[in-house]
C-alpha cells in the first residue's frame, strides 16, 4: 500500500496522460518508490504519481493499492469537433447508463476547491505560454470511475492526437495537477451546477470569479434528473450549500422543481448564475 495525500494517475493506454506524466516528473524530480501494474510509482513529498494498465474510466481499484486524500486523473479528452481544449471535471454517471466506466446513476466525490485550482492554473499557464487556441473550461459530470471513496477529478487535453502529443499542453496540465495536489482541507462553500451545455461556460466563468462549483448536471441530462440523483450530487460535492442554476440553460419547469425540492424540502440555497449572483 502506497500512502500520500494526492495520487496523480495516467492510463498506460493514453498518450496524453503519459506525456503529462513525463512533464510532472521533469518538473518535480521525483523518486521511484515501487511499481504498480508494471509501471514505476514515483513520489515527491506527499504526491504519488502512477500509471494504471486500465483505461482511466475503469480504474475503480486504485484504493486497494493507494491510501490518499484525493485522486487526480491526467488524461486525453475526445470530442467530435476536435477543438483544442484543456478541461476539468468530476466523474459520474447521471443517467441510467454507464457506457464509459463506473456504475449507472452513481457519482464520484467532487472537490470544488480542487476544480477551481485546476481550472485557474490551466487558464493562467495557457496565457503565459501562449496557447490561446486552447479553450479552457469545466465540463459537466460524466463517465467513470464512480466508486472511489475520495474526491476525484479529471484534468484533460483535447481533442485529437495533435493536442495529445503537444508538449506545451502537457506541461500546462502537469502544472495544474501539481498545483491542485497542494489544495488543503480548508472549509468552503460550494454548489452543484444545474443546466447549460456540456462545456459549461457560465459555470466556468463563475468558478474563475470565485464561486465554487462541484458536480454539474447539464441540460441534456435534465430528463434524467431525479430527487435521488440531485441529492447524491449535493452530498458528493464537498462543502455543498445548495444549487446554482444556469438560468437560460434550464427549462422553467426544471427550475421550479429544483427550487421547490432544494430550497423547500432540503432547506438549501438556490442561486441564479448571473454576474450579480442573484439569490432566488
Amino acid at each position: 500500500m502506497y500512502t500520500g495525500k494526492t495520487l496523480v494517475v495516467a492510463s498506460g493506454q493514453d498518450p496524453a496522460g503519459l506525456n503529462i506524466h513525463k512533464e510532472i516528473i521533469q518538473k518535480l524530480g521525483m523518486s521511484k518508490v515501487g511499481e504498480f501494474e508494471g509501471y514505476p510509482v514515483m513520489k515527491h513529498n506527499d504526491l504519488l504519481l502512477a500509471i494504471t494498465a486500465l483505461n482511466s474510466v475503469e480504474a475503480e481499484h486504485l484504493e486497494k493499492h493507494f491510501k490518499v486524500e484525493k485522486i487526480i486523473f491526467i488524461s486525453k479528452h475526445e470530442s467530435k469537433t476536435g477543438k483544442p481544449c484543456l478541461t476539468v471535471h468530476t466523474p459520474g454517471n447521471i443517467g441510467l447508463e454507464a457506457k464509459h466506466g463506473g456504475r449507472p446513476g452513481e457519482l464520484a466525490i467532487s472537490h470544488p476547491l480542487c476544480i477551481q485550482e485546476a481550472l485557474k492554473t490551466l487558464g493562467e499557464e495557457a496565457a503565459r505560454i501562449g496557447l490561446g487556441e486552447y479553450q479552457v473550461s469545466l465540463e459537466a459530470t460524466h463517465h467513470g470511475p464512480t466508486g472511489l471513496r475520495v474526491p476525484t477529478l479529471f484534468i484533460e487535453i483535447g481533442s485529437s492526437q495533435k493536442e495529445w502529443m503537444d508538449k506545451k499542453a502537457a506541461s500546462i496540465v502537469a502544472q495544474a495537477a501539481i498545483n491542485t495536489s497542494y489544495v488543503d482541507n480548508r472549509v468552503f462553500e460550494a454548489f452543484v451546477g444545474v443546466g447549460g451545455p456540456h462545456y459549461a461556460p457560465n459555470f466556468t466563468r463563475v468558478t474563475l470569479g470565485g464561486r465554487l462549483v462541484g458536480h454539474i448536471i447539464p441540460k441534456h441530462h435534465l430528463e434524467d434528473i431525479t430527487q435521488e440523483i440531485l441529492l447524491q450530487a449535493i452530498k458528493k460535492t464537498v462543502g455543498c450549500v445548495g444549487v446554482i442554476l444556469d438560468w437560460k440553460g434550464t427549462p422553467k419547469n426544471v427550475r421550479d422543481w429544483v427550487k421547490s425540492y432544494v430550497s423547500g424540502k432540503l432547506g438549501l440555497a438556490v442561486v441564479r448564475c448571473t454576474t450579480r449572483r442573484k439569490t432566488l
